[in-house]
């Protein structure tokens, strides 16, 4: 039976500099025709991995391949990789046409094949009519677009991008994300995309890696990593998420449940399968959406319904978060949809009864 063949795999890749290790122990593939973002904090490595890949840093441990073939120690030039830096890297003294063209003048193609592809990749992009402007008379977006069309014109198999829509506004970044991802949904190249912006991540990606101090923390699909952290670090830093500590009560196994006693008073069930019995200390992730206002009356002791003082209120447009104070001053953030006037008679001072889905909760170690 013919096995799928990655586009690119990395074995156990390691790189250090003086005694930090800024990469180590990574190990992923990128199939065909698949978006595959590297997100995480400034520091973890995702960017060292990405250099690592184009040729311009060498692992200390480890193998990289590119289509079963060992492309470890081979030099940049010799790699199917298009890279377009956080800064675009367009020379200033040359047209956007003889930009686009630069790589394939490395490579020696001929002239009329060179003309041919500059043309191709800039159609593109959308700037045909852009070749014989200098990059200082374009845009951000447009810039970017003459990146893009550069590495494309020299063939690459293999696209990598490395924070791609920093230097833009918020506005044109959220339009040169969807423009992006349908060029390469349209050409079907492998991409890894290079980002400290989860928004960004979830809506353009097919998978996530999240990396933290050199090494991968989770990887899924966006929705599979949001929805089911494995880890305090990845819940929190996969967007808004609140915290709640304390003590585990009991679990039920046919239920596949656990209790927890909240250091912030009131009782917590949560899902637990794990083949050990959770730790006796235990902290509780869940997400502001999830959870709900209740009527004043539901309390009563009851699990999973915890009283509070509203101490905010911020208004975002297509929703409203409120911040409430349960007993020992601890926060939890919660966010209602405006279209159903979720928040609308819960101002500061007001009392409130939050109920937090136990499905929706995820236990892990103190």
């Amino acid at each position: 039976m013919n096995q799928r063949v990655p586009e690119l795999r990395l074995e156990h890749v390691t790189k250090r500099f003086g005694s930090t290790a800024a990469v180590q122990d990574v190990s992923f593939c990128l199939w065909p025709g698949e978006f595959l973002s590297l997100l995480g904090p400034s520091g973890c490595g995702k960017t060292t991995t990405l250099r690592m890949i184009a040729g311009f840093v060498v692992p200390d441990a480890g193998r990289i391949l590119c289509r079963g073939q060992d492309i470890t120690d081979e030099p940049p030039y010799r790699r199917d990789v298009g890279l377009v830096f956080q800064n675009y890297a367009l020379f200033p003294h040359m047209t956007v046409a003889e930009n686009v063209a630069f790589g394939l003048k490395m490579r020696g193609a001929a002239r009329s094949v060179t003309r041919d592809r500059v043309q191709w990749a800039l159609e593109l992009v959308r700037m045909p009519q852009y070749g014989t402007r200098r990059p200082h008379e374009l845009s951000g977006g447009q810039q970017q677009r003459v990146a893009v069309a550069r590495v494309l014109a020299a063939g690459a198999s293999l696209l990598l991008f490395d924070e791609p829509f920093s230097n833009l506004d918020a506005k044109l970044r959220k339009a040169m994300q969807v423009e992006l991802r349908e060029l390469q949904q349209r050409l079907g190249i492998a991409t890894i995309h290079v980002t400290h912006d989860q928004q960004e991540a979830m809506s353009m990606s097919d998978r996530l890696i999240v990396m933290n101090s050199g090494q991968i923390e989770q990887e899924g699909t966006p929705e599979e990593i949001y929805r089911h952290p494995r880890s305090a670090f990845v819940a929190e830093f996969m967007g808004e998420c609140n915290r709640l500590a304390g003590r585990v009560v009991g679990v039920d196994r046919a239920r596949g449940m656990a209790e927890l006693d909240l250091d912030a008073g009131g009782r917590l069930l949560a899902p637990w399968s794990g083949p050990e019995d959770p730790p006796e200390r235990a902290v509780a992730f869940l997400r502001p959406e999830h959870i709900t206002i209740v009527s004043s009356g539901a309390g009563g002791g009851q699990a999973n319904v915890l009283a509070g003082t509203v101490r905010r209120r911020v208004y975002l447009g297509p929703v409203t978060v409120l911040y409430v104070s349960l007993n020992d001053d601890t926060d939890v953030l919660v966010q209602c949809t405006n279209s159903l006037n979720g928040a609308s008679g819960y101002g500061p001072d007001a009392r409130v009864q939050l109920h937090l889905p136990p499905p929706s909760v995820r236990l892990m170690p103190l």
